[in-house]
């Protein structure tokens, strides 16, 4: 509020995986973590809910975090909250969670936009910060709801890596004309 805008300079040393990797590296066995529901910005309060659901049950289930806290409702969670670091260490602490994932949906050039965040209680700072465009539609948000949270938590670039050692599907398909089942021999 005030004076000049900041601007943030990129380090020229780090590179956009090494950036995944610090932020992988930071969430590494991992606290807890809330997420209150998105703030919604010119679209309906269901497709917030909708999108808030997708997100917070990927978050749940997908190991990054080790416990999901409940949030607790807070007067001070608004657009503008999502820049602050005081009001988003106070969402953290009501809720008793090391970290905090929120974000906003609105409309956007694909159909809908998603602005998200990822604050770290402990650093008091916020450690990720993305947007994202989806197609509209009803399922739009939960159907891409694991790529948006790997991105967001930084294990989008392990899980591409683990993907690269593995054997292709079709490896093997040399041996598969040597394999009869269920024939008569």
């Amino acid at each position: 509020i005030g004076g000049k805008p900041q601007t943030i300079t990129p380090v020229p040393h780090i590179s956009k995986k090494s950036y995944r990797l610090e932020i992988k590296i930071a969430l590494a066995g991992s606290g807890s973590v809330v997420m209150p529901p998105l703030i919604t910005k010119g679209v309906d309060a269901k497709v917030g809910n909708s999108a808030s659901s997708a997100l917070e049950m990927e978050l749940e289930f997908g190991g990054t975090f080790e416990d999901m806290k409940e949030y607790v409702p807070s007067s001070s969670w608004t657009a503008n909250c999502l820049g602050s670091t005081s009001c988003l260490s106070g969402i953290a602490k009501g809720s008793g969670a090391d970290f905090v994932f929120g974000g906003s949906i609105g409309t956007g050039p694909a159909g809908y936009q998603l602005y998200l965040i990822l604050y770290d209680k402990a650093k008091n700072t916020i450690i990720k910060k993305q947007t994202f465009d989806v197609p509209a539609g009803t399922t739009s948000v939960s159907d891409n709801a694991n790529k948006i949270i790997r991105e967001m938590t930084g294990t989008a670039a392990a899980s591409n890596e683990e993907e690269e050692k593995a054997p292709a599907p079709n490896a093997f398909a040399d041996d598969e004309e040597d394999i009869e089942i269920g024939g008569n021999n």
